[in-house]
């Protein structure tokens, strides 16, 4: 049994950390932040990203920054009709746009969400 309660206590302590020392790691990560923000503000927007503004000015995309990640938002009036769940000819074709550039950045992950409006699905 002995041996059992040192292996709780020993699992437990290893994730342990001091308050001092968490902020000590709190600090040394908002600084990181920090400089990163200030270099990204000295490099301008990747290429990708200047490659969606043809989009962005026809007003069928928004993007920004949000905590550190760049967050893209279409807006569901250019995808769908109301009442459809099928994505209209606009919406293809600037999915599709999306989807291209997208694709060439292999070294990111995507999170993809959607949603339609709040209008009974018409057949």
């Amino acid at each position: 049994m002995r041996p059992l309660i040192w292996v709780c206590v020993v699992s437990l302590s290893v994730g342990c950390v001091s308050k001092s020392k968490y902020a000590e790691l709190e600090t040394k990560y908002e600084q990181c932040r920090t400089k990163l923000g200030k270099a990204r503000d000295r490099t301008g927007p990747p290429a990708w990203i200047q490659q969606l503004q043809p989009l962005v000015d026809r007003g069928v995309l928004e993007v920004e920054d949000v905590d550190g990640r760049t967050v893209i938002g279409m807006s569901s009036e250019v995808l769908f009709r109301s009442g459809s769940a099928d994505l209209s000819p606009d919406g293809r074709q600037t999915v599709a746009e999306l989807a291209k550039i997208l694709a060439r950045q292999t070294d990111a992950d995507w999170q993809v969400e959607g949603h339609t409006d709040d209008q009974p699905i018409r057949k």
